[in-house]
């Protein structure tokens, strides 16, 4: 068993009681190379107090009976490998303060179907959702202007990404042959062409589509 207690930032703390971890403070989380010293079989659920301002490196890799996540809108990146490998985590709500998501942050999180990365996020890291074999649906603001190698590979067959059209999220979809669903607006699936429909003419006039 992992200790109950500790440091896990120049002023943050941890605690874990009865599977409950709760980290509170002002600052960032350290980043851990080979995975936090807590007890990650223990951990079933993370609260994260307002004040903390990042999610560090490998913080909760591998916490394979993780089931829920609390962030706080302080929180303004996710480190690399946060999350991954939590296999019983089924969702997780990414606030609007975060801007950018590490590279394998959730990575072989099977458990999640579903994901929306907020307005404000402007990089998404490589292999961030690598291997999420049950992810289909990721909405992806127009914020967003990178995406690393990787990012959604080996998720659903159907993963569908929905975002504006004229988006990076778009041009990364067709770049990885992912289906882009246009919000508000039409579906543009995997073809090799697009169809133009044009207005019909008006009377006595001809229309060059």
């Amino acid at each position: 068993f992992g200790q109950a207690d500790g440091k896990c930032g120049d002023n943050l703390t941890w605690t874990l009681n009865n599977g409950k971890q709760e980290i509170t403070g002002t600052g960032a989380m350290y980043a851990y190379r080979y995975g936090s010293y807590w007890g990650r079989e223990e951990v079933t659920s993370v609260v994260i107090s307002e004040g903390v301002t990042s999610i560090g490196d490998s913080a909760f890799s591998s916490c394979e009976n993780l089931t829920s996540v609390s962030i706080p809108s302080t929180v303004t990146t996710i480190g690399e490998w946060a999350f991954n490998f939590c296999n019983k985590l089924t969702e997780i709500t990414i606030p609007k303060s975060v801007t950018k998501i590490g590279e394998s942050a959730f990575a072989s999180c099977d458990g999640l179907t579903e994901i929306v990365i907020p307005d404000g996020v402007t990089g998404i890291g490589g292999y961030a959702f690598y291997s999420c074999s049950k992810l289909a649906d990721v909405t992806i603001p127009s914020s967003v202007t990178s995406i690393g190698d990787a990012a959604f590979s080996g998720t659903a067959r159907a993963l569908t990404i929905h975002g504006y059209s004229g988006s990076y999220a778009q041009t990364y979809a067709k770049n990885n042959s992912i289906t882009f669903d246009a919000i508000g607006g039409v579906t543009y699936p995997l073809i090799s062409s697009v169809q133009v429909n044009v207005a019909p003419a008006a009377a006595g006039k001809s229309v060059t589509p």
